[in-house]
Parts: C-alpha cells; structure tokens; sequence
C-alpha cells in the first residue's frame, strides 16, 4: 500500500471535518466500492451531519465539510447509491431532511447540553414523524426557538426539536420505518422469580410511546425443565379488569446455561400507551 494522499483545503472532493482537519481521500474510495455491493437497503453512519439544521443551507455553520461543494459532492455520492438514510450527531437538535429519496437525520441528542428550548414540529409532537416533504416554517405549529449560549443566534428550522431523544429502525422486507423516541418509553419490571429457582416468573413490560411495539428480546431465568415451559400474558384495561394480552406473548427459544438454569427469551407486542404482565412457568 503506499502512502494514502490526505484532503487538503481547496481540493474539490473528499470527507472533510474542521474537527480533525484532515480525511484522507483513500477512504472516499473505499466507501464507493462498499456502496457499489448488492444490498436490501444502506445506512450510513457518520459524524457530523450533511445539513446543518441551523441553517436554511450551508449558510453561516460550515463546519461538517470544508466547503458547500464537498458537501454535496458527499450528498450525490450517497442519493446515487440509493442510500435509504444518513445518520449523524455533533449538533445538540434533532433535525430530519430528504434528498431525492434518501433521509439525512440529525439525532445528536444523547446526552450533551442542548442547543435551546424544547421546540418541534406538529407532526412530531402528534406521534406522526417527521414531514420528510421539505423544510418549512408554520408560526402556528412549528414555535421554533433561538440557541441558547450558542455562537450564533440562529433560529430552528421546522420540525427541529431540542429535546434528549433517540431513534429506532425498523426493517420490514421493502419497508424501513424510522420512530423517534424520548428515554424511559420503555420499560421492563420483574416483579416475581427470574432467579433461576421459581417456576414462575412474571415481568411487567410498559410501553410509554403512542406505538404498539413488539419486544423479542424479554428474557427470563428459570429452573432447568425437562417438560419445557409455557409463556401467557394478561393486561388491565381503564375499567381496571384483569384480561388476556391482545397479542398472546410466544416463547422465541430456551437457552440452557447449566444442568440447573435455562434462560427463556420471549417475544411480547404492547399496544401504545399501556403495559402488558408476562408470565413464564415451567410445565
């Protein structure tokens, strides 16, 4: 291999980072050969994003590549490969963008202080997701909002939230769905057994979100049975009556750990806004 040639300010192409100052340009190359192969769909991950979200444009914040040509150099390398979604952080919103089919996503809120005030869209707000139509500003629904302590006094763009969140994808054959979601949504309580000695163990899963979701990763630890086990599940309505789970949970696989303890995973679906009761007992 013989030396990689580096990026340098005022070069036309490659992956540019004033963090860093430099990307060498072998690494463009590798990422066009890897997003030449066959694949269902294509996620890439990186950084900083492709837009600024404080910006209409490029504008006045620059720093996620050395120039607005490099950017969409980078943009047109990834709409050309039929990229279904671009990830990234650094920037303290969450900020959701299309270009030519492909979703450009900002989620930098994992922890960091944020950028201002709680802001966001209708759609957002309403458990819809984000309008990937195009970026607008609706003063009824969208009440932005200034950075706070920020360099730059620059206002939201619609559908900007500033909020501690994260993001789950969903892929489904043809379809991806992409679900914003606030910490604590979900949330998993043993409340009898789970020690590898009680026949019986029940869980209280909580579903906090507007979405039913299913959950294939509940896992209990049992005693080692040779008949095997059995799995229900019970909910409680608003009328406070005890009834079967809509969707009966189902065992997905036992996994022995020893001749004495065996962990059993269990596939659950919880509708929005509720929590089902699971139940495992060995038969």
């Amino acid at each position: 291999m013989g030396t990689p040639i580096l990026f340098q300010p005022g070069q036309k192409y490659g992956f540019y980072n004033v963090n860093d100052g430099v990307h060498d340009l072998s690494t463009v190359d590798w990422t066009k050969e890897v997003l030449k192969k066959k694949a269902s769909h294509t996620f890439v991950l990186g950084h900083v994003p492709a837009f600024s979200a404080l910006t209409s444009d490029f504008g006045e914040h620059p720093k996620s590549f050395a120039s607005k040509e490099n950017r969409d150099e980078f943009i047109k390398l990834l709409v050309e490969n039929n990229v279904d979604a671009y990830f990234a952080g650094h920037k303290h919103i969450i900020y959701a963008q299309v270009e030519n089919g492909t979703k450009f996503f900002t989620v930098g809120e994992g922890r960091a202080s944020l950028y201002g005030p709680i802001t966001g869209g209708y759609g957002i707000n309403m458990g819809e997701g984000p309008d990937y139509k195009g970026v607008t500003s609706d003063s009824e629904f969208d009440h932005g909002g200034w950075a706070s302590g920020y360099h730059y006094n620059l206002h939201f763009p619609a559908g900007a939230l500033s909020i501690f969140a994260y993001m789950i994808v969903t892929v489904d054959g043809d379809e991806v769905s992409y679900e914003l979601v606030v910490p604590h949504s979900f949330e998993v309580k043993y409340v009898k057994g789970n020690d590898g000695i009680s026949p019986e163990a029940v869980a209280i899963v909580a579903n906090r979100t507007p979405y039913e979701r299913t959950f294939k990763g509940l896992t209990f630890l049992m005693p080692f049975s040779a008949n095997g086990y059995e799995v229900s599940g019970t909910y409680v309505d608003w009328g406070r009556n005890v009834k079967p789970a809509k969707k009966p949970p189902k065992i997905l696989e036992v996994k022995k750990i020893n001749d004495y303890m065996v962990k059993v995973r269990v596939e659950v679906t919880v509708p929005g806004a509720d929590s089902v009761d699971v139940m495992v007992k060995t038969k």
